[in-house]
């Protein structure tokens, strides 16, 4: 056609074409749900930071099992506190939280703005999530099961697919009504279900060492799988081509099932407990197990010992961290309290990064950040620092008596592009105060000396019980990044005091304003008395008066 036209819907129809291709693997644009997609590829282009410094981290009031997805600019993440918590990635900022009434282990599912995922209340929830531009969410819906919700839930067609502790599985739809309901299991579920939408089958195993395959359209059992020593099953699996990879936990062993009947299977012993979740990229499958990150060449379809490419030690028991591989680098996490960073072929350990607690969050990326939680109770941030400020504190001691005063050496320094100058210190506990003199006045903002050498002093409050006690430091000034940390130190009562009595029991840093509360609803109770007293007497009075008067008129 001379106008043109034809060539527009040529260009027209290719461009649906293109879009309507499937999408591999490997190039993915978001992260919205446990492993990325309902098939557990866990693969997400762009490239992890070559050095893993803090870039900021979060204290919630629980551990931080659950791993992070990415929503709106948004990272979101859940915490044994019972709140599902929203971070802008960058800084750190806290967007909202929404509270349940139990723990959060599960990874929360983000679908066309809201957010569904279950607490160990029981329930699982949708909520509404509120842009960039701020607002709070608001709940749309909550279905109770039959038990606890560990596992994360995927879409399939119009609805979720959800597992519980139980061992029931579900199928829901988007508007919060159960379509069918299924106990299959006798012991439970920790892992999340594989929801191959294409082949209408879910998979998923048990804490039992049960293996199932069932039907998408109405929860029966298509077929079971025996595996090696008949283990637990808490790993969720990985369906990739057709094969099932998915290791056996105590069982020591890592499977392929081919289910397409194409003769893939295979056992290879792995040595060590495995509870990860597998990565398959360039014909090499990942996978952590207690004690090491294994990369296993299964490019001919099968596994042998001679295929382990290699294995590297992550020091202590790996309880659940599931790996993040990209094109030149391994993350995962470790019962040793760290986050390991080994190169991709050679399996050199590259960088660790330092926690307080074990890591089995799966750690996430987003523009070249690495975003994971730990049993600290932390939510951590790790990337390359921009020129700013980065903070350091050690406290004499991390145990003290309520009467003692406490050292902290504070230690602020500058990349090599920024100075100390003009830059203040501030450090606030959850409860007692921070002082530069020992005994001092308490201080709230402390300008920083040329050398960045600091000494603190921390002076607890009197508590009846053995409390913790959380001090933010953070140094800042203007023009650059500011730099923070988090000093921990357990108060105990006071030699000779009486732990059942009169002392401070701290909550969250709120003892002082509880003790304070009581000490004026006593007072208010003693004032209250004294009153009754006073009018019981002048009632008595005016009744002995009005008697006298009647005997004697």
């Amino acid at each position: 056609m001379r106008d043109g036209s034809g060539a527009k819907a040529c260009t027209l129809a290719l461009m649906l074409l293109f879009l309507l291709l499937p999408i591999s693997p490997g190039i993915r644009g978001s992260w919205d749900q446990w492993r990325g997609d309902p098939l557990h590829h866990a693969v997400e282009e762009g490239e992890a930071p070559p050095e893993g410094e803090l870039i900021w981290s979060y204290h919630t009031n629980g551990q931080v099992l659950s791993s992070p997805v990415f929503h709106d600019g948004g990272m979101l993440i859940g915490s044994d506190d019972g709140n599902l918590y929203c971070f802008e990635p960058e800084s750190g900022e806290l967007r909202w939280k929404f509270r349940t009434g139990g723990e959060i282990q599960a990874t929360a599912l983000v679908h066309e703005g809201r957010a569904y995922f279950g607490s160990f209340d029981g329930n699982l929830y949708c909520i509404s999530l509120p842009g960039p531009a701020g607002g709070r969410p608001s709940k749309i819906w909550n279905v109770t099961l039959e038990g606890r919700i560990l596992s994360s839930c995927h879409i399939f067609g119009d609805s979720l697919i959800a597992a519980d502790d139980e061992g029931f599985i579900y199928r829901i739809t988007m508007e919060g009504n159960i379509e069918w309901m299924r106990k299959i299991s006798d012991t439970g579920f920790w892992a999340s279900p594989i929801v191959d939408g294409a082949g209408s089958r879910g998979i998923i195993g048990d804490t039992g060492g049960g293996l199932f395959m069932f039907s998408l359209e109405d929860g029966r059992v298509k077929e079971t799988f025996e595996l090696p020593d008949r283990s637990e099953v808490y790993s969720s699996g990985l369906l990739r081509d057709g094969v099932l990879y998915i290791p056996t936990g105590e069982g020591r062993t890592l499977i392929a099932r081919d289910l397409s009947g194409g003769g893939r299977d295979w056992d290879l012993h792995i040595e060590n407990p495995s509870y990860s979740t597998p990565v398959l990229r360039d014909g090499r499958l990942y996978i952590g197990s207690f004690e090491y990150m294994w990369c296993i060449d299964i490019e001919d379809g099968n596994a042998t010992e001679e295929d382990i490419l290699w294995s590297s030690p992550t020091h202590d028991f790996q309880g659940g961290s599931s790996p993040l591989v990209t094109d030149r680098y391994v993350l995962i996490g470790s019962d040793d309290h760290h986050l390991y960073c080994f190169d991709r072929e050679t399996g050199e350990e590259l960088w660790t990064f330092s926690t307080s607690g074990y890591v089995y969050s799966s750690p996430a990326l987003f523009n070249g950040s690495v975003y994971f939680g730990s049993s600290d109770r932390s939510v951590y941030c790790i990337g390359i620092r921009p020129p700013g400020l980065s903070v350091s504190a050690f406290p004499e001691r991390k145990e003290i008596a309520s009467d003692e005063v406490v050292e902290i050496e504070v230690m602020v320094n500058s990349s090599e592009s920024a100075a100390l100058k003009d830059v203040t210190l501030h450090a606030v506990p959850s409860a007692g105060r921070i002082s530069v003199e020992r005994n001092g006045s308490e201080s709230e903002s402390i300008p920083v000396p040329p050398s960045g050498k600091m000494t603190l002093y921390y002076m607890p409050p009197y508590v009846s019980s053995r409390s913790s006690v959380d001090i933010h430091i953070e140094a800042g000034g203007a023009d650059l990044v500011p730099g923070n940390t988090l000093v921990r130190i357990t108060v105990e009562p006071a030699e000779g005091a009486d732990e059942t009595g009169s002392g401070v029991k701290l909550k969250e840093g709120r003892g002082p304003y509880i003790a304070g509360s009581v000490a004026v609803v006593i007072l208010n109770i003693i004032l209250l008395m004294v009153l009754i007293l006073f009018r019981i007497r002048d009632i008595n009075t005016f009744e002995r008066r009005e008697s006298d008067e009647t005997r004697h008129p």
